[in-house]
């Protein structure tokens, strides 16, 4: 059997195993702490979301992200305003925050090729309660978080941008808070791969040099009508 016949299954198989994904993780970064949030996580620039336009005291499903898509919660959340429904946070944030009223535990299921997604969170008793984050198979260390001006920064990014992140879940651990708040949420989604349009290109021309060497080799060696012709 000719070789030639061999040469498009082996490009194929050698092209799906070039952009097969690495496996990624989930990394969960509390550094921050009470400061003001960084610029940039995980080597993604964050975008910080807009002011939400609705009524406070407003239940609500999902938030519209600034790039695209929207940040949903599982169960709703009622939008609040520093001064106007939630009384302290930190780092002088004045903004928005979605409250679980009485929950211990809030999902949120976020924009499709986010990269890297930042957040507060605080309980809404007045006292030190425990938390933990999971995104990802990852789930951090608990950390204790002031109900009385002690939101705390939580950060989460994939380490792979072919395994993005799709949702968060945020769980008083001890149950005792009464409920949360989260806001001043910042995003990032997966850069555009440049690199795949290159690898398809490639695709396309080792396949257009296989058909140009398989028409000169029938060329060259025309085949011989049968008996049955």
């Amino acid at each position: 059997m000719n070789s030639q016949t061999h040469l498009l299954p082996w490009l194929a198989g050698s092209l799906m195993l070039s952009i097969l994904p690495a496996h990624g993780a989930v990394i969960v970064d509390l550094g921050p702490g009470l400061s003001s949030p960084p610029v940039a996580l995980g080597g993604y620039a964050l975008t910080p979301f807009p002011d939400d336009p609705r009524d406070n005291f407003t239940q609500v499903a999902s938030v519209p992200s600034p790039l695209g898509g929207t940040v949903e919660f599982s169960p709703d959340v009622s939008l609040r305003e520093l001064g106007d429904g939630w009384d302290t946070w930190s780092h002088g944030y004045a903004g928005d925050v979605y409250v679980a009223e009485g929950q211990a535990t809030l999902s949120l299921t976020l924009p499709a090729g986010t990269a890297a997604f930042s957040f507060y969170v605080q309980p809404d008793a007045w006292d030190l309660f425990e938390f933990q984050v999971s995104a990802g198979g990852s789930t951090s260390a608990a950390f204790t978080v002031d109900g009385d001006a002690g939101a705390r920064y939580v950060g989460l990014y994939s380490t792979d941008p072919g395994q993005p992140l799709s949702q968060v879940w945020i769980e008083n651990t001890d149950g005792q808070a009464g409920g949360f708040a989260v806001g001043e949420f910042a995003i990032a989604v997966v850069p555009e791969p440049e690199g795949s349009l290159a690898l398809g290109g490639l695709g396309c021309l080792a396949l257009a040099a296989w058909r140009a060497r398989r028409r000169d080799q029938e060329t060259a060696n025309p085949q011989q009508p049968s008996r049955s012709t």
